[in-house]
């Protein structure tokens, strides 16, 4: 009986695993040829405060759409290499719909409404200028979740607004070889100011939109990383709070120190009890020193400077 209940179990998961195969079999490896409507994946990796790239959570950490039938499970994370682990990579697949070198004036990729805990997730994420980041054909795009107005005068919370941007605009440019090949060679992700939801405090439906569109470029398919190595998006340099650290050298130097003479009080101490005091003579200046040892077993040993 538990042997076949086994079985059941292992049949199950390899049924999973092989509609999930069938799902993604026609998306392609990075960097390949693709052909008129192949299907281009997208896929969502993180967001994160501007200031602190290195601050890092799963895209789905916010509430984005959560697939066509309204839960995560449609969403498959993807193994990573060990550098993009140490990166804070969180590859996931997407539902967006992108076929080669089809324009998509306008879609809806799902309509979500929003709880009040999801509010408070957005309204964070839009004061601390969170980023997201996601990948078509293992090449990066970036844009801002939001935008945040307040009163710049007295900061009131009644005057604020937290805007979250819903429309993204894919830019994508392919290039196609002596050999008659079309190879992808940029993407660019932008947000539309004009299509954004206030987030009041209470439930929101959001409508989350896309539009896609393609153009030729004279881009070389080998040179396509050159635009990635010349401008980033993040910024390169994180600011270094220099008071914090002389604060700390500091702090670490009067520890360093109290310890030190804690540790000689202690050595002195002992080393007085185990010679005794009487046995310890020093006068001022250099006339006299006399120092009494005696060891057992040993004669005693007198010593005069």
């Amino acid at each position: 009986m538990a042997f076949s209940s086994l079985m059941m179990v292992v049949l199950f998961v390899h049924c999973a695993a092989l509609s999930v195969a069938q799902k993604h079999a026609s998306a392609k490896p990075e960097g390949s040829a693709y052909e008129r409507h192949d299907r281009i994946p997208i896929l969502l990796n993180k967001v994160g405060p501007y200031s602190n790239p290195h601050e890092t959570y799963r895209y789905l950490h916010l509430p984005f759409c959560n697939g066509q039938t309204g839960t995560y499970e449609e969403h498959k994370d993807l193994s990573l290499s060990l550098q993009q682990v140490f990166a804070g990579d969180r590859m996931t697949t997407s539902n967006y719909e992108v076929t080669f070198r089809d324009d998509v004036q306008w879609r809806v990729l799902c309509t979500r409404t929003l709880s009040v805990d999801d509010v408070k997730l957005f309204r964070k994420a839009v004061e601390e200028e969170y980023y997201f980041e996601m990948y078509m054909d293992g090449l990066p795009m970036w844009g801002f979740v939001g935008d945040f107005h307040d009163d710049f005068v007295w900061h009131r919370e009644t005057k604020a607004h937290h805007y979250v941007f819903t429309h993204l605009k894919f830019d994508i440019a392919y290039t196609v070889d002596s050999n008659e090949k079309s190879y992808i060679v940029g993407v660019n992700i932008s947000t539309d100011p004009d299509v954004r939801t206030d987030l009041h405090t209470g439930s929101v439906e959001i409508d989350f939109t896309y539009s896609v569109n393609w153009h030729e470029s004279s881009v070389a398919f080998s040179e396509r990383m050159q635009a990635y190595n010349d401008v980033h998006f993040l910024p390169g340099q994180i600011r270094i709070h220099w008071l914090s650290v002389v604060n700390s050298c500091v702090l670490v130097v009067l520890l360093v120190s109290f310890l030190t003479i804690l540790l000689v009080n202690v050595v002195r101490s002992d080393l007085l009890r185990g010679i005794g005091a009487d046995d310890l003579q020093v006068s001022e200046g250099w006339s006299l020193c006399n120092i009494d040892m005696r060891l057992t077993g040993v004669s005693h040993i007198f010593i005069y400077l």
